[in-house]
């Protein structure tokens, strides 16, 4: 229900009023038409009165399109509708786009040393560099095929669900990092992951 975009709609508006005199005018005139007995008179009169009826709908429509509200709870997420305050905007300019609360949702890019590791719904914390002190939770929904190439490696494209939809204003595009929980592990398996790797590769190679 809340109010997201308004167009200028007085040239409408006026348009409306003008409709709305000529059909008084048109009833006024088809009544004397009826008195007189001008069947010719009264035919003409009454195409023009359904031509105008048409009219002003058609004017009714667009002036209750130009305000637009929010069907549904959502966030905004893209857009750029208070940059062009007094500007003109064609049909079809997307000035807004609003995401429901359900379907947002987060993409990060997993380094390949990792992803075999993650079980599936494993929990995490995104902390956006927009708010920093505010940290969400989030779980991974799924791994994807495809891939990137970061920093000189391969990373898979990830998506993670919110577990409650965020109270901050989001916007698509913001950067932060994810830390997932891979499961239990010991210090030292954390630690010597990396080097317990490169020595299963190095030994696979000169096998």
């Amino acid at each position: 229900g809340q109010e997201l975009v308004r167009l200028e709609d007085s040239d409408l508006r006026l348009e409306g009023s003008r409709l709305a005199a000529e059909a008084e005018q048109l009833r006024t005139a088809m009544q004397n038409a009826r008195a007189q007995r001008d069947t010719a008179e009264l035919r003409n009169l009454t195409a023009r009165l359904s031509q105008n009826t048409v009219e002003a709908a058609l004017v009714g429509d667009q002036i209750a399109r130009a305000t637009v509200t929010a069907d549904r709870d959502g966030l905004v997420v893209a857009g750029d509708a208070w940059k062009r305050v007094g500007s003109r905007v064609r049909l079809g300019d997307t000035l807004l786009q609003v995401a429901s609360l359900d379907s947002l949702a987060t993409l990060a890019l997993i380094d390949e040393d990792w992803v075999a590791d993650l079980p599936p719904e494993a929990p995490g914390v995104l902390l956006l560099a927009a708010w920093p002190d505010r940290p969400i939770p989030l779980h991974l929904q799924r791994i994807t095929r495809e891939t990137e190439a970061t920093d000189g490696a391969n990373a898979f494209v990830a998506w993670f669900d919110f577990e409650a939809p965020p109270e901050m204003a989001l916007m698509d595009g913001m950067r932060g990092i994810i830390r997932v929980e891979a499961g239990p592990t010991t210090l030292l398996g954390r630690y010597g992951r990396g080097i317990g790797r490169w020595f299963e590769r190095s030994l696979w190679r000169w096998r």
